[in-house]
């Protein structure tokens, strides 16, 4: 499922190299919430998001989710700090559970791939 909300999108799209034609996907799994501004990285067959900035209503109707999310002070947007990855084999989005103190909501960011850590 995709979603547009307020000119943040969660859809999915590949783009064929050799023949520049483009491709809207329709992952199993629940999506990234839409937003802007997030970090993106591919490592071992998995696209990464991390972040973003979006709506908040969408926060509410995602069941079986958590994120923290910080609102700005002028829009009814703010920043998230989801992590989600796409599993480009299974055709599927995946919430990992991690461990430890993360990184606060941000967006406007990016991210380097060093060895096996971001």
């Amino acid at each position: 499922t995709s979603d547009e909300y307020e000119n943040s999108s969660n859809s999915l799209w590949r783009l064929h190299l050799p023949t520049l034609t483009w491709e809207l996907l329709f992952p199993e799994g629940i999506p990234p919430f839409p937003c802007d501004k997030a970090a993106c990285w591919v490592f071992k067959n998995r696209f990464y998001v991390f972040g973003g900035f979006g709506p908040s209503r969408e926060l509410h109707t995602m069941s079986g989710v958590k994120v923290n999310f910080v609102r700005d002070s002028v829009f009814p947007s703010g920043w998230i700090d989801q992590l989600v990855y796409y599993d480009i084999e299974n055709n599927k989005w995946v919430w990992p559970e991690t461990r430890g103190p993360k990184p606060s909501p941000r967006a406007a960011h990016t991210a380097d791939i060093t060895g096996d850590k971001v």
